[in-house]
């Protein structure tokens, strides 16, 4: 944000398009971005959400372009891994997660027969691990969209008091904190009876929406006067993220092939989203061998953490610029 901020003040162009080709949708994405878009506007930022859909777009596929082939050269320059022989490749029907749990048995047998008890425990003791494998019924739908509505609505009423404490803070950062809690005290209770597969369709059907209803809306030719400071706006932020990613996070994170392969996701939520994190990844251990930590890791900052962070830190951002 920083960068974006001092290059765009450096062309001549307003300080906010920073913001907007920074964290704000290269680590945030199309959602996060679009969630600003409103402030941007009242700012004097013109078709902010046509700058925030280009960006985040621009993003998304730089960051499938570039995470695999900089994880890979690590990978070879420090000799971390070897790619794997045929006969050595999984057949084409099994997951992801088998592949993980057969590469740790591999590994250490004992830690993985250990694991296999706790999940028989936690299986036994909890009705929220046997809720996955109900079907995906109209009422199981309705009862998770209803529980997200109720979720958001109490997210808004402390929004809501937070703008009466002059707290300035995007709307959803309320029904994320209601959110967050309410899955931790299901994984602990079972009181809702959370079905992850019912939540990732209604955010995959939700988000489509938000995203059609915002292309509708975007007028391109809002984008001309901007257009050149912002594309070299961007391609700056790409080196910088490679260059955080192989000189921060693969140092950090033990300089080994799990470390690469954490870079490599670091890459693609710090560009893009979480689906190209994921599946930067999955393309390195299809290829060399499995990295469960780094599938362990990185969805979780990509698509949790990172939300909290970057919402105040774009929103202190804002303020200070504006």
């Amino acid at each position: 944000t920083i960068v974006g901020i001092g290059m765009a003040r450096a062309m001549n162009a307003p300080a906010l398009l920073g913001i907007i080709c920074g964290a704000l949708t290269l680590t945030g994405g199309p959602a996060t971005g679009l969630a600003f878009a409103d402030t941007f506007e009242r700012a004097g930022i013109t078709g902010a959400s046509s700058l925030i859909i280009a960006s985040a777009t621009f993003g998304i596929f730089i960051a499938s372009l570039v995470g695999n082939p900089t994880a890979t050269a690590l990978i070879r320059r420090f000799r971390l891994a070897s790619p794997l022989d045929t006969n050595e490749k999984r057949p084409q029907g099994e997951g992801m997660l088998a592949e993980q749990r057969n590469y740790a048995e591999k590994r250490n047998d004992e830690e993985a027969k250990m694991r296999n008890a706790e999940d028989k425990e936690i299986l036994n003791a909890s009705a929220l691990y046997r809720v996955d494998t109900i079907p995906l019924t109209s009422r199981v739908l309705l009862h998770h969209l209803l529980l997200i509505l109720g979720i958001m609505g109490v997210g808004a009423l402390i929004g809501l008091g937070l703008t009466n404490l002059r707290v300035t803070l995007p709307g959803y950062v309320g029904a994320m904190v209601v959110a967050s809690i309410v899955r931790n005290v299901d994984d602990r209770f079972g009181w809702f009876k959370i079905n992850m597969r019912a939540v990732e369709a209604l955010a995959f059907i939700a988000l489509a929406l938000f995203l059609v209803i915002a292309l509708m809306d975007l007028k391109l030719w809002q984008l001309a006067g901007l257009a050149v400071p912002m594309l070299v706006i961007l391609v700056v932020q790409v080196v910088l993220m490679i260059a955080y990613a192989v000189l921060v996070t693969f140092i950090l994170m033990g300089r080994d092939y799990e470390a690469a392969v954490t870079a490599s996701g670091h890459i693609g939520f710090g560009l893009g989203i979480t689906p190209n994190a994921v599946a930067n990844m999955e393309a390195l251990v299809e290829r060399y061998k499995p990295a469960p930590q780094s599938f362990l890791i990185v969805p979780v900052v990509g698509a949790f953490f990172i939300d909290f962070s970057n919402a105040l830190i774009i929103t202190l951002f804002i303020n200070l610029v504006r």
